[in-house]
């Protein structure tokens, strides 16, 4: 019984080792491919011949999709001739398909952006960062298409909705191009197997952020097809495991230049997938673990003592993280407003989650100010129930997304805490850790549900 009891002594000191040390999660798969869907083309020619033809898109803004040039250029035919072109998109888990509007494309990058009028479908986030230096060789990445051959093994009209999605590493990025674009550019190549109609796919890192646009590469690829006797035939060339994503900034950089897309709010990010992982959560795993061996029959009689510890543990990890952002930023709070709410009223925030279900949150002015041992001052509002002082349970939503709190002047500000999907005020993304005064009628999205502060007396 003893020797027993010892086992477990050390069950708390392995548990915050675990939670404090950098981890390797796997891509949320189910969560991002939901913004992912397949583009057609028919295109009719003035004789009457029709091609047509399929590829991959993702949603980067309310209603607009990016794809492959080569996808919605399908047929392109002689100068003089204008053929008819008909571009549907077909959603995941549906099998009806919506028509869409081109709006911009380039041959030059092989790049597309279309409109799919009243589709809702969350947007990903595309990566800004050095396209030579981010992601780095061996970083894992994760691509996720339509490939045709795909129809061959699972020809159901309901699977052609469902996306594939493959798993890979990055061998190098270098300048470069490809068959179907003209202009020379960030490539990364990686061994993520792609397809034909896996074109115009998102290539994403662990964090599911967009690193880069597939595209397909002809001399990599096996077919599968119909012999002179209806049998399936796989042919073509044997897949080498190289493939090509020129890089996703291609396509920020056009966003921000091309006129055509001026209403296009695409989000972007700088982040390394990872960076957030510093050596600090290791040294504080080491030494939590051994200071728990010694002290572990205290904590197996008193749980608590745990849950406290790795509250404290992520409190002083935001703390640095705000100072440093505050540092570089020469500042902490944005100057209040005209109309600002002040943290002595009365606040409430309504709205809905993600399935539509009511949501208020009523606080009252000492929970902005009061502080208790083992707490930080202000509200904070998260998914976790032992992290935040309000949960709110969405899978969107970090452990520990905003912070309400009273400032200086008596104003109440809001403060996004490095949450992973970000935070937005009236649809203007915050950057972490710098407080933002807020006033009745401001609306606050935390990924999928946003939130509109009020006077609790609003709406008695």
């Amino acid at each position: 019984m003893a020797r027993l009891r010892w086992q477990w002594c050390w069950a708390p000191a392995v548990a915050v080792a675990l939670l404090c040390a950098p981890a390797a999660e796997a891509l949320q798969v189910k969560r991002f491919e939901q913004s992912v869907v397949r583009v057609f083309v028919v295109v009719t020619r003035s004789d009457g011949a029709k091609m047509s033809g399929s590829g991959t898109g993702f949603v980067v803004a309310r209603e607009y999709v990016a794809t492959n040039n080569h996808i919605v250029a399908l047929g392109t035919t002689a100068a003089g001739e204008t053929p008819t072109r008909v571009v549907t998109v077909r959603e995941p888990g549906t099998v009806a398909d919506r028509t869409a509007e081109i709006v911009w494309t380039s041959r030059e990058l092989d790049l597309a952006i279309i409109r799919v009028p009243g589709m809702t479908r969350p947007a990903l986030k595309l990566s800004h960062a050095s396209p030579l230096k981010y992601p780095p060789k061996g970083a894992e990445v994760w691509a996720l298409g339509f490939p045709g051959v795909a129809d061959v093994i699972m020809p159901a009209e309901a699977e052609r909705a469902s996306a594939t999605v493959t798993r890979g590493v990055v061998g190098r990025i270098g300048m470069g191009g490809s068959i179907a674009a003209r202009t020379s550019r960030p490539v990364i190549q990686h061994d993520a197997s792609i397809n034909r109609g896996s074109s115009g796919g998102p290539l994403l890192d662990d964090c599911g952020i967009v690193v880069g646009i597939n595209t397909f590469l002809p001399m990599t690829v096996f077919d599968i097809g119909l012999d002179a006797t209806g049998s399936f035939k796989a042919y073509g060339t044997p897949n080498t495991g190289v493939f090509a994503s020129p890089h996703i900034t291609s396509l920020v950089e056009a966003a921000r230049n091309a006129p055509e897309l001026r209403a296009v709010k695409i989000e972007t990010t700088g982040r390394f997938c990872g960076a957030d992982d510093t050596p600090l959560g290791l040294y504080i795993a080491v030494g939590a673990a051994l200071f728990l061996a010694g002290a572990a029959l205290v904590l197996v009689l008193h749980g608590g003592a745990l849950r406290r510890l790795r509250h404290n543990i992520e409190v002083y990890a935001a703390w640095r993280r705000r100072r440093r952002a505050g540092a570089g930023r020469g500042g902490h709070a944005a100057e209040p407003g005209a109309g600002a709410m002040r943290a002595a009223d009365t606040c409430a925030l309504h709205g809905h989650d993600a399935e539509g279900k009511p949501i208020r949150i009523a606080f009252e002015p000492d929970r902005l100010t009061a502080v208790s041992p083992g707490r930080e001052r202000g509200l904070v509002i998260g998914r976790s129930k032992r992290l935040a002082d309000v949960v709110v349970p969405e899978s969107g939503i970090s452990r520990r997304h905003v912070r309400l709190v009273a400032m200086p002047d008596g104003s109440l500000a809001i403060e996004d805490l490095d949450s992973a999907r970000g935070t937005k005020l009236n649809d203007k993304p915050l950057p972490p850790y710098e407080r933002v005064p807020i006033k009745a009628g401001d609306k606050i999205a935390l990924d999928g549900v946003v939130l509109t502060l009020e006077h609790a007396r609003e709406r008695e």
